[in-house]
């Protein structure tokens, strides 16, 4: 049992050259490196001889276009957004965290959609697309934002408002799921946690680390800030945007 729930830290993407790593609930940002360094390792170990693995916001000289895996979700996905899904080959660093209260958790979500272009500069690692020096610190969010719900999410004034938006998404078909909720900030509705997927996949564990400190930090800041008494202003989103 112990060997299966390990094999569990792999998971397969949408994209067939893609693996996600996952990691447990872990208490603290040192924990989670730790986790994040043994499970590379086991997937060397895995694919020795096989592939190299590569950690990176986007492959610096592989082509445009991948190969999705199938199966019913990925299979709808791919029949929905054909071209433009298939040259998805960009690789995030997801960062979970639980902040503890309802409104404390909606508050810190709406202060932090405005630190997003900040977080993107410090995670930037994607500069190279197809063997070329693209001019970007990181391409992939002009990739990733060729799907809808990309970027910036928009403010939540409360939880039933997100509530509805969830309820018309599946209704109308367009998101079926919160899962396809795929904004670079969003409450997840199955974790009950913030999970800011801005900054690029970080080719070192200790970069990795880094930046899912400083999440760690600024979720913290807000939360004190909350607790204090502040509220904080619903920032336009497309000034976010000219700032990322």
């Amino acid at each position: 049992m112990r060997d299966a729930l390990a094999e569990e830290r792999f998971k397969l993407e949408l994209q067939a050259a893609h693996f996600e790593l996952v990691t447990e609930p872990l208490p603290d940002v040192e924990a989670a490196g730790a986790a994040l360094a043994a499970a590379r390792r086991t997937l060397r170990e895995k694919t020795d001889g096989l592939v190299r693995p590569l950690a990176a916001g986007m492959h610096p000289f592989g082509g445009p276009e991948g190969h999705l895996n199938r199966g019913e979700r990925y299979d709808r996905i791919g029949e929905e957004f054909g071209w433009v899904v298939r040259r998805q080959l960009v690789c995030a660093l997801q960062v979970h965290v639980a902040v503890g209260g309802a409104d404390r958790t909606l508050a810190v979500y709406n202060g932090l959609r405005s630190l997003l272009p900040e977080l993107a500069a410090l995670a930037a690692n994607a500069p190279y697309f197809g063997g070329e020096d693209t001019g970007f610190a990181s391409i992939r969010p002009v990739i990733a934002g060729t799907l809808p719900r990309q970027g910036v999410p928009p403010h939540i004034p409360s939880w039933e408002a997100f509530a509805e938006e969830l309820r018309w998404g599946a209704a109308s078909g367009a998101v079926p799921e919160p899962r396809l909720w795929w904004w670079e900030l969003r409450p997840h509705a199955d974790f009950g946690t913030l999970e800011v997927r801005m900054p690029d996949a970080q080719t070192t564990v200790e970069d990795a680390t880094a930046v899912a400190g400083v999440v760690h930090s600024l979720i913290a800041w807000l939360s004190e800030r909350h607790d204090e008494g502040e509220r904080f202003p619903e920032v336009p989103t497309w000034r976010i945007e000219e700032n990322r």
